[in-house]
């Protein structure tokens, strides 16, 4: 295409074909410069200078001529290329995945600090309390829904919840959510704690 705008504009303006080559390599790095939607060295040097032509209003006309071609090419390129938002839109997932981790971090230990708070109030010393192998966990959703963040764990104390000597296990979701396991509900407690800590699909929050 560059070759026939050449040689076109070449008869018209009764170039000569030494004019012709220099037009043509002129265009030719002219296009080469409009990939990158960029324009190198303002316009093409035939387009600068008459001094190739024998004749100076005809190599004037010509390069009128082929400036106006460029400029047109460069403007058609530059407007259909549209941008490539894929690696910001990769970078904002990837920040929002770190805001969200970040914030469940901050919840699940302000929850797991709730826990260790109120469980120590069911001790006899408060101060005694000592907590172990305390995880809190999202548990795998029910139906679609995911159910709150459970605090699983254990306490003892001097003495320990009823007076005992060893640890006991807790699952707490709130303070008005609170299991303990005790003699009288350990079938029940283990139902809970199955589906709370011991979960098949559950995400680890905190600890573990």
């Amino acid at each position: 295409m560059i070759e026939r705008l050449v040689a076109t504009l070449s008869e018209r303006y009764r170039l000569e074909p030494a004019a012709r080559s220099r037009g043509s390599a002129d265009v030719a790095k002219a296009t080469f410069d409009l990939r990158e939607c960029r324009i190198s060295n303002g316009i093409p040097a035939a387009a600068r200078s008459g001094r190739h032509f024998s004749d100076i209003s005809r190599a004037a006309a010509f390069a009128t001529s082929m400036a106006l071609f460029t400029i047109i090419l460069m403007i058609a390129a530059c407007s259909d290329a549209a941008p490539d938002h894929g690696a910001d839109s990769a970078a904002v997932a990837a920040a929002n995945a770190d805001s969200i981790a970040r914030s469940a971090a901050t919840n699940a230990a302000t929850l797991r600090d709730s826990a260790q708070a109120t469980l120590a109030t069911l001790l006899d010393d408060p101060a005694s309390a000592v907590f172990d192998s305390v995880v809190v966990i999202q548990p795998p959703p029910v139906d679609g829904r995911s159910p709150a963040p459970a605090v699983c764990g254990r306490i003892g104390g001097k003495p320990g919840i009823g007076g005992r000597s060893t640890p006991t296990r807790f699952v707490y979701q709130g303070r008005w959510t609170v299991f303990v396991e005790e003699a009288g509900n350990q079938a029940e407690f283990a139902a809970v704690w199955a589906k709370m800590c011991d979960g098949a699909g559950g995400t680890v929050l905190l600890g573990g």
